[in-house]
């Protein structure tokens, strides 16, 4: 199989440019031209790649020696070929080219793709973004970043003395990299790669000591990519690519598709085009993390471990694509990445490695190609069978010793630029561009993309819908359909002599433990609410807000455009849910038939939920990373909430220093607006009208004890007397008031219009709904701002 049928079979060839959005698909026949000279040029090494003896060639039997190795990588730098060709021209790689055909996963199908016959055309940094403040007159010069000293330090709590104490993960790195290159990050576990990384896009500033400067630029934009991929994955390709296309120029009135159609084709997504992002594999996931952060044409990209995970095909086409990002000397653009056990071939593919030893030191930076002569000159060859990333990993580990670190230490040259110079320079962070995103457009912009994920993930609206559904049955088979009757106020004459004379002794017993049950269904699903609505958010939230650090620091949008996004698309939810327990409990288990009552409910009811989904969002902020502690905080938040509520211990019989805690709760404030919204506003005059208009009154007769009723009475307390009533009303009322005297803690004047849980949980009367409405709406503005500036400080700390 020659080179031309190689590159042919893959889908991936594209001759456009990416970057240069603004620019007409003019060059085509420039490009055309290119790389048929290409072509050529690798028919021609074939040809003389034929005279090199097999002891030389045929790598899969043997295995080249250091020296051997280093002659070629050599031979291969000083070619004036293509970048890609390049990899083609190398001995080493010529029997792989030609007989090794790696299948690729595309989402759809699976594509043989020889990941080394790849062409990847060139990409272009462009300065064009009216989004931000861009360079003017630098844009085509290359620069430098150079770093001095860098040491990183964090405050550790130490178990053995519980003290705290400093931990120290940089220590003095120095170094430079420049445009146009690409340089890898290196060193075993724990040795700071990825906080050097956050180091240099300016996300960890507590505890840095040390300069990190710029050369030959005034603004430099910078993009991070971390590790994990943190795309919407219920959103397609061209979905994910067209959002961040809007965001990153959201100040232009209309999208031009042109720009996300280049990006597609040339990073090889057109076969998953309409595919939904968590459906694609690994390596087109990281191609697309890679693709999103071009739209900002950044100067400065860097990739937390772009290669983790991924095939040996997947990773070596990665490593190709953030080759050729840089190769265009208009638009300069620097790219560091991590990497983690590369093999030789994606090794050589970059051209830098700095390696960090485990002590997070200096070791080595420079070209991978020098990296074997530097082992030969200090006595510590790579053996011919060990893979030479391996190998240098392990030294730097420490695996064999101090000595070997100290050695290539002394080898080390860092940056090139003297410390007077150094001084006049820009730090990175005072060239920084921020970006300045419109609050409403990416708002617009926000609202649209997650409302695309909402209609999709309708399943889990579903079964929400359903679980509450079946719970609201439960509780109304569970509770009966006449608790709501009961209402715990004192009868009336007709009213007590309806009651036949066996249920007499019983019925102050039963009516309120009637109110009691009311009471424990109603507040069991204030507790539903909260719990559920704190939940809830703690199982879907982390996964937003590891997008969220991503994109807010990456300068896509402001952390209040997200919060107002968030907080608009979760009101349909909070709605609905509330409305459909409420609706179904209030007219279940019998409550009076006044809809203000109902109303006053489901806006407590709604006013709670709302209250948990910020408690939600603020406890997976905090823990986002954390998961376990996470899922333990969003449940154990509410139970003090719900024990100072007020309905399991009552106010007024908690110890004197605790009774502070219960002004603090919501549930108190939500428990007692639904005691006076539901037995409140003259429910005892609604309850009595409700009874005339239900019995005969003529037909009630004055039963015998009723006769008897106040001569005994009057017999246990011949002082008291009653005006404007005759002697079954005073009777009456006296019977009430020794039997209420025990439940009515503040002893007010006796009424037949109030009940008798308003003396029961010490309400004092319907004001307390309207007062406790002011203070849950109080405590809902008081959390949502409080869950923001713990967002925004948890982004800002990363």
């Amino acid at each position: 199989m020659n080179i031309q049928q190689d590159i042919s079979q893959d889908s991936l060839t594209i001759n456009s440019d990416i970057l240069n959005f603004d620019d007409d698909d003019n060059n085509n026949n420039v490009l055309n031209q290119r790389f048929n000279d290409e072509q050529n040029s690798a028919e021609s090494h074939k040809s003389q790649s034929n005279l090199i003896p097999n002891n030389e060639t045929d790598h899969r039997n043997h295995t080249p020696s250091p020296s051997i190795t280093q002659h070629r990588l050599n031979t291969s730098m000083t070619n004036n070929t293509s970048p890609v060709l390049k990899s083609i021209k190398n001995v080493n790689n010529v029997n792989f080219v030609q007989t090794r055909i790696t299948p690729v996963d595309n989402g759809k199908i699976k594509m043989f793709v020889n990941p080394n016959s790849i062409k990847i055309p060139t990409i272009m940094n462009g300065s064009m973004n009216n989004n931000q403040v861009l360079p003017i007159g630098n844009s085509a010069k290359n620069f430098n970043i150079i770093w001095k000293d860098i040491v990183y330090s964090v405050q550790q709590f130490n178990r053995a003395t519980f003290k705290m104490g400093t931990r120290q993960i940089l220590n003095g790195l120095s170094g430079q990299i420049d445009s146009g290159q690409v340089t890898a990050i290196m060193g075993p576990s724990g040795a700071g790669k990825s906080t050097f990384l956050e180091v240099l896009a300016c996300r960890k500033n507590k505890g840095l000591n040390g300069c990190i400067k710029v050369k030959n630029i005034s603004q430099i934009r910078i993009a991070y990519v971390p590790q994990n991929n943190c795309l919407m994955e219920l959103l397609t390709v061209f979905e994910t690519l067209t959002f961040a296309c809007r965001l990153n120029y959201s100040t232009m009135p209309t999208v031009n598709y042109n720009r996300v159609e280049k990006l597609i084709t040339e990073f090889g997504l057109s076969e998953i085009r309409d595919t939904k992002v968590a459906r694609c594999s690994g390596g087109q996931q990281k191609r697309i993390s890679i693709a999103l952060e071009l739209f900002s044409k950044p100067n400065l990209l860097i990739l937390d471990e772009p290669t983790t995970g991924l095939d040996s095909a997947s990773c070596s086409l990665v490593v190709k694509i953030i080759r050729e990002l840089v190769k265009n000397p208009k638009y300069p653009m620097a790219i560091l990445a991590t990497i983690h056990q590369p093999s030789w071939s994606v090794f050589t593919e970059f051209d830098n490695v700095y390696i960090i030893n485990n002590k997070g030191e200096n070791l080595y930076l420079g070209s991978p190609h020098r990296l074997l002569p530097l082992l030969e000159k200090i006595n510590l060859p790579c053996h011919r069978y060990n893979s030479p990333p391996d190998y240098i990993i392990e030294i730097a580990a420490g695996d064999y010793g101090d000595k070997p670190i100290e050695l290539i230490q002394q080898e080390f040259q860092g940056s090139q630029i003297n410390d007077d110079e150094l001084e006049h320079l820009m730090t990175i962070a005072e060239s920084k561009v921020i970006r300045k995103t419109p609050l409403l457009k990416s708002t617009l912009i926000l609202l649209g993309r997650h409302s695309i994920i909402f209609r999709r993930n309708m399943m889990i609206v579903f079964y929400r819908v359903i679980g509450i559904i079946l719970l609201s049955i439960w509780l109304s088979v569970t509770f009966g359909d006449t608790i709501g009757k009961s209402s715990g106020c004192p009868l009336r004459k007709l009213q007590l002599y309806n009651i036949p004379m066996e249920k007499l002794n019983s019925m102050f017993e039963d009516e309120v433990l009637a109110i009691l049950q009311n009471n424990c269904c109603l507040f069991f699903g204030l507790i539903v609410g909260l719990i559920s609505g704190i939940t809830t958010t703690v199982l879907g939230f982390p996964k937003e807000m590891h997008t969220l650090m991503k994109e807010y620091n990456n300068g896509w949008y402001s952390c209040i455009s997200f919060y107002m996004t968030k907080t608009i698309l979760d009101i349909p939810m909070q709605l609905v849910i509330p409305t459909i327990y409420t609706i179904y409990i209030y007219n279940a288990t019998g409550q009076p038939s006044q809809y203000f009552r109902e109303a006053y409910l489901l806006l407590i009811t709604i006013l709670v939920s709302f209250v948990a989904e910020g408690m939600g969002a603020a406890v997976s902020a905090v823990f986002m990373r954390d998961s376990t502690t996470a899922a333990f905080a969003a449940g154990a938040i509410p139970m003090p909430m719900i024990l100072f509520g007020g309905f399991l211990v009552k106010y007024s019989r908690m110890p004197f220093y605790m009774q502070w805690a219960s002004w603090l709760s919501m549930m108190k404030y939500a428990f007692e607006a639904m005691i006076t919204a539901i037995y409140g506003f003259e429910r005892c005059k609604y309850n009595y009208d409700e009874f005339l208009a239900t019995v005969n009154v003529s037909q009630i007769e004055k039963p015998t004890w009723a006769e008897y009723l106040p001569l005994m009475l009057s017999t246990l307390n011949p002082n008291e007397t009653f005006t404007d009533m005759d002697d079954d009303e005073q009777a009456i009322e006296k019977l009430y008031t020794y039997t209420f005297n025990a439940i009515d803690s503040s002893n007010r004047e006796f009424s037949y219009d109030v009940s008798v849980i308003f003396s029961y949980y010490d309400i004092g009367g319907d004001w307390v709904l309207y007062r406790s409405l002011i203070a849950m709406i109080i405590y809902l503005i008081i959390v949502k701002i409080l869950t923001y500036f713990v967002i925004l400080n948890k982004l800002k700390r990363g």
